[in-house]
């Protein structure tokens, strides 16, 4: 599709970038939204796509973007019991 072909031709262009976070940004909160409803599972998934596209977008891992998927990732698997 155009958006891959853009995206492979340049990378770092601003616009890319705002799109990545854009989207991630939307992942994560359809992320809260699944939680919410009780479909764990779903909201990780959505939480991992967000993270795969924060890594695109930024170079450090200490962003607080990452904070903030990485915090709703703890809740679901609190919420699960999965944790130590």
């Amino acid at each position: 599709d155009i958006y891959h072909k853009v995206y492979s031709s340049n990378p770092e262009h601003p616009d890319i970038i705002t799109c990545y976070c854009s989207l991630a940004d939307s992942y994560n909160k359809l992320g809260i939204m699944y939680f919410h409803k009780g479909d764990d599972d779903q909201a990780i998934t959505l939480y991992n796509k967000a993270l795969d596209l924060y890594k695109r977008t930024h170079d450090i891992f200490n962003h607080p973007d990452f904070a903030w998927v990485y915090n709703n990732l703890g809740n679901v698997y609190k919420a699960k019991g999965e944790y130590k």
